[in-house]
């Protein structure tokens, strides 16, 4: 019992460390009523969706959750004087992911797309374990920081929320 609390606080930790500031478009879109209005950038997400502020790791997270429980999350982290390429920032966060998670990582994706008209990475994973947790990360550079934006679900549930949260990324906006 103990090994999987330590289990989701390494990858909790893993989350709050690499994940990107998001921000919000003019578009509207479909069920993201509230905005986030950070320093750096903007990004939307709905209202039934909690939003909680980590300034000590520049993180904003926003998640669903149901009787106390943490459910599915879209996080965004600033990482203050990222000097990397797109390439070297993807390589040293998949070091980061395979030193830290000590189940079974299956990798389902690790692209380059865009974020914020950005050049970005793309990781999608499934760390396996007593509960399957799955993740996709984009990570860019703007401006000499890097961000990590993060959608973590039970494998199960993954589906269910991934077209808001795509909608939360296509609304995330440097300013």
């Amino acid at each position: 019992m103990g090994d999987d609390k330590l289990k989701k606080k390494l990858a909790c930790f893993l989350f709050v460390i690499l994940a990107l500031v998001f921000t919000a478009c003019e578009e509207e879109f479909k069920n993201l009523e509230k905005t986030f209005d950070g320093q750096y950038y903007q990004i939307n997400y709905p209202e039934e969706w909690n939003k909680q502020e980590f300034p000590e790791t520049n993180m904003i997270a926003f998640s669903i959750t149901e009787d106390g429980n943490y459910y599915e999350s879209v996080s965004v982290i600033t990482i203050p004087g990222e000097d990397y390429s797109i390439e070297e920032y993807k390589n040293m966060y998949l070091d980061r992911i395979e030193q830290a998670i000590v189940d079974e990582v299956k990798f389902i994706d690790k692209s380059f797309t865009t974020l914020a008209d950005n050049e970005a990475f793309k990781i999608k994973y499934v760390v396996q374990g007593i509960e399957n947790i799955k993740y996709l990360h984009l990570g860019t550079i703007n401006n000499g920081n890097g961000y990590l934006v993060s959608y973590t679900s039970s494998e199960e549930k993954y589906d269910d929320y991934i077209d808001t949260v795509e909608d939360m990324i296509n609304s995330f906006r440097f300013k």
